[in-house]
């Protein structure tokens, strides 16, 4: 009967050997399908399964090193550099990716969205939209709440209160 170790070998295809030789050798650390992980010929040749040419990798590191040893022509990477230059879709294209959009919220949706607003509340709203200013009395009240902040922040911080200052909250 086989063990599980030989039938997970036979699943990884021509480079069963390999990670039969991996896993016999090195059964606390075996390389188990679905894992990320993957073996690494060392010398490159796919045939030498000796426990020393091997070495377990993720496969993103796998893929970085193997990616790092690839040399491209000057000529691919001109072919390659043109293919993605002033690419037009096709008008068919533009018309399937327009419909695909229609009816569907591509943008930010505000926080307040179907939250309903009262009349007074929707006048002050168009009011502050179209720039009328503010009357006087709002002014003095805006004036009043903003210095009253500045003063509670300064003594928070043991700041000294400036000299234009003094006058209007220390009468």
């Amino acid at each position: 009967m086989a063990s599980i170790r030989e039938i997970r070998a036979q699943e990884y295809g021509r480079h069963s050997k390999g990670w039969k030789v991996w896993n016999d050798t090195n059964p606390e650390d075996p390389i188990l399908p679905d894992t990320g992980y993957v073996l690494h010929h060392k010398d490159h040749d796919h045939s030498n399964n000796a426990p020393s040419n091997l070495k377990k990798m993720t496969t993103f590191a796998h893929m970085s090193y193997h990616m790092k040893r690839r040399t491209v022509s000057e000529k691919t990477r001109r072919k390659m550099a043109d293919s993605k230059v002033g690419h037009q879709h096709s008008e068919e294209t533009k018309r399937k990716i327009s419909a695909s959009k229609v009816g569907k919220n591509l943008g930010w949706i505000p926080w307040n969205k179907g939250i309903p607003v009262s009349e007074e509340t929707r006048r002050k709203m168009s009011i502050a939209q179209l720039g009328i200013p503010q009357s006087t009395e709002t002014k003095k009240k805006i004036s009043a709440a903003m210095k009253a902040s500045w003063n509670k922040r300064r003594k928070e911080k043991n700041h000294p209160i400036p000299k234009k200052l003094r006058h209007e909250v220390h009468p």
